[in-house]
């Protein structure tokens, strides 16, 4: 028995003597591979490059060059059109004229907008943005032109109403005159009074007329209402004895607001001339800047699907970041795959 147990145990240390040796044998092996190689063996195995990304840009539709003739053509016949309105409505006064400025603005600012659609592509041409700007200004000067008509017939209505308040007032105390003998004075004054009311009416029908008024026109009006003035503070007394102290009032403040009414009026008309005159140089600047605007050249035709830009450096920079990417790590991406 004991033979075999010595035999058993000899063979069990010599098995583990060589298992031994051998482990160590393959750890001196390893550490030597390691020593050697290990860096490129624990280094991140190459990534490979990934293929260039596509960038979908939608193209622009093309535009006809039909369409944008007609197109500028209609916002040409506007411009004229507002030009034409609005001169009618200074030298008219009727509703009509006033309804024309109206609806020639609307056919403008409808013109433009067209325009303005057809043009988007073009948005950077300079020629482009001076007609943006242009066209709102022209439409604005228009209207600052009939609104100061506008006051300049409200002041002639004013001037209208106190001349016939003074008119009328001193025909009906002329035909009381004459019945009763003791208001001879007094009829006296109202005969000068009238004739002085006569060369007003006169002069009012040149002021209604419209026209511009040359100096001495205005100063013949000015001395008519002067001339007037001057008999009615004369006989302020009698008149006042013979027919009350509210008609004599009642005289002086219409003779007021007939001078104040005339005055205004005179004024905005001879603000009136000039804006009408820089009004129409401007519609003329503005035709040569549509025309400027309509030989701008118009985006290149396309088939109307998407392009394809490469992702390559150049390519990125123009591409930004429609493709949700920055531009930035996608070029540095491409430099690192150059790179290796």
């Amino acid at each position: 028995m004991w033979p075999l147990r010595w035999i058993g145990s000899r063979v069990s240390i010599t098995v583990r003597l060589s298992v031994a040796f051998f482990g160590v044998a393959i750890l001196a092996v390893a550490a030597n591979l390691l020593a050697e190689h290990g860096p490129r063996l624990i280094s991140n195995p190459p990534v490979a490059a990934a293929p260039p990304a596509v960038v979908l840009v939608q193209a622009q539709p093309s535009l006809d060059p039909r369409i944008r003739s007609i197109a500028t053509e209609r916002l040409l016949d506007a411009t004229s059109g507002l030009l034409t309105a609005v001169r009618t409505r200074v030298v008219s006064r009727t509703p009509a004229s006033s309804a024309e400025v109206k609806r020639a603005a609307d056919r403008l600012t409808r013109a433009w907008e067209e325009v303005r659609r057809q043009t988007q592509q073009d948005a950077t041409d300079p020629a482009v943005n001076a007609l943006a700007k242009a066209v709102p200004a022209h439409l604005k000067q228009g209207r600052k032109i009939v609104d100061l008509a506008a006051e300049r017939e409200e002041r002639l209505r004013h001037y209208q109403q106190a001349f016939e308040a003074l008119d009328g007032r001193t025909k009906q105390a002329l035909s009381g005159a004459w019945k009763i003998f003791s208001r001879v004075v007094a009829r006296q004054s109202l005969v000068t009074m009238g004739r002085s009311l006569d060369e007003m009416r006169r002069d009012m029908a040149t002021i209604e007329a419209g026209t511009a008024l040359d100096a001495f026109e205005l100063e013949h009006i000015a001395e008519s209402e002067d001339a007037f003035a001057k008999v009615l503070e004369q006989s302020g007394k009698s008149l006042a004895r013979s027919h009350g102290k509210d008609w004599l009032l009642a005289m002086q403040t219409d003779l007021v607001e007939l001078t104040e009414a005339r005055r205004a009026y005179i004024a905005r008309g001879l603000q009136l001339a000039p804006l009408l005159r820089d009004f129409e140089i401007d519609n003329e600047r503005l035709v040569r800047e549509i025309r400027s605007a309509s030989e701008a050249p118009a985006s290149e035709p396309s088939a109307g699907g998407p392009r394809c830009l490469s992702s390559g450096p150049r390519a990125l920079l123009r591409a930004g970041t429609l493709a949700g990417v920055p531009w930035k790590d996608r070029l540095r991406r491409d430099r690192a795959t150059g790179e290796s």
